[in-house]
């Protein structure tokens, strides 16, 4: 039907009530042929924001929370065309469509993504929602590419902060990682670009600012400890030891006194908070 009615040079698609044309609509459902029948036509606005979710048909393709899986077919034919934005974001801190699918585990639209143009670093959201969401093979699509930057807001600190062993292990063989950057969340009732990697690590036993060990220190995170702990270049420059001693951490104290290079008089306060 859609495509008889496009053989009518008079048809023009017009957005409904919520600014959303027939692309948009079919690209949300799935239909893949018809948005290849509309741009083919140019009867598209392949970059059309809906009014209310501020949603363009890219973002409608891709996986939310209310639909699990993306379109992929949809993604690829809209990816096609050099006019479609694949880092459109809504809003002021919106999620883009490689956000989207990073977050929801979809390594494949990732790849796709990342083959069409799009900014792996806006926001840095993508690489870190696949750290706290633990999403492995989406990591390692991502620290693929090549411009991707490994250490703004230290991803490392977010891992480790996390607990995820194999994703720590992941970052420290990227040649150029930073061991000793430092991770940072929003203190409470400040505006916050993530709330919900905020969440990820901010609790009583996370500063807010942090090293990749002195969060493995403080959330008590041995296997993680041990792995910083090797790597050449590590510091205490966050006292981690004072820190592990104040949460009751000994197996982790005893670990740090044993590591050549601790300063276990760092601020003077080590043993004496500790115990």
């Amino acid at each position: 039907m859609i495509g008889f009615l496009l053989k009518d040079q008079n048809v023009t698609p017009i957005p409904d009530s919520e600014n959303r044309e027939a692309i948009s609509h079919a690209s949300e459902d799935g239909r893949a042929a018809i948005p290849e029948l509309l741009l083919r036509r140019s009867a598209a606005n392949i970059n059309l924001v809906s009014q209310e979710s501020r949603k363009t048909p890219l973002i409608y393709a891709s996986p939310n929370r209310c639909k699990k899986w993306p379109h992929l077919a949809v993604v690829e034919q809209l990816l096609r065309h050099e006019q479609t934005d694949p880092d459109f974001a809504p809003a002021k801190y919106g999620r883009t469509p490689l956000y989207l699918t990073a977050s929801n585990d979809h390594d494949f639209v990732v790849f796709t993504l990342l083959l069409n143009r799009v900014d792996v670093n806006i926001n840095y959201d993508a690489l870190a929602v696949a750290i706290k969401n633990e999403h492995q093979d989406v990591v390692c699509s991502l620290l693929c590419y090549t411009s991707i930057d490994i250490n703004n807001r230290s991803p490392l600190a977010l891992a480790a902060a996390g607990g995820h062993e194999a994703i720590v292990q992941l970052l420290l063989r990227q040649p150029g990682v930073d061991v000793n950057g430092e991770g940072q969340f929003t203190p409470p009732n400040a505006e916050s670009e993530n709330p919900s990697l905020d969440a990820h690590v901010r609790s009583p036993h996370v500063s807010a600012s942090f090293t990749p060990l002195s969060a493995a220190m403080e959330k008590g995170h041995r296997a993680i400890t041990s792995l910083l702990l090797s790597q050449p270049g590590i510091d205490d420059l966050h006292s981690p030891l004072a820190r592990a001693a104040c949460h009751g951490h000994d197996e982790i104290v005893r670990r740090l006194l044993c590591h050549e290079g601790s300063d276990v008089d760092i601020d003077g306060t080590v043993v004496i908070e500790g115990f």
